[in-house]
């Protein structure tokens, strides 16, 4: 028997469960997240909230228009820093829902 590192094993078992895609759509809104709070600081999260990742567009769900406007502003900047971690087009752009 060969002894294999756990991250191969782990690696091999995602490529075959088909999950990576939504692997890599949790990690992308949890980078969201992370460079919300980082900017805005943790009460962000209580008017800002990443749904979900479909065709490259992250929808955002915010609080009202005003926070939807700011992140426009930085739609960007956004875009940018969590495709560089990636080092591909994860994202193309954000969509911002109104609840």
């Amino acid at each position: 028997m060969t002894i294999q590192k756990i991250g191969n094993l782990l690696e091999g078992a995602i490529k075959r469960a088909g999950i990576q895609q939504k692997l890599t759509a949790a990690q992308i809104i949890q980078d969201f997240k992370n460079i919300a709070v980082e900017t805005w600081g943790r009460q962000v999260l209580e008017r800002v909230k990443p749904r979900y990742l479909r065709g490259g567009v992250l929808t955002i769900q915010v609080k009202d228009s005003v926070y939807a406007a700011e992140l426009k502003l930085k739609e960007k900047k956004i875009v940018k820093i969590i495709n560089s971690k990636y080092n591909k087009a994860a994202i193309k752009s954000l969509r911002f829902q109104i609840r």
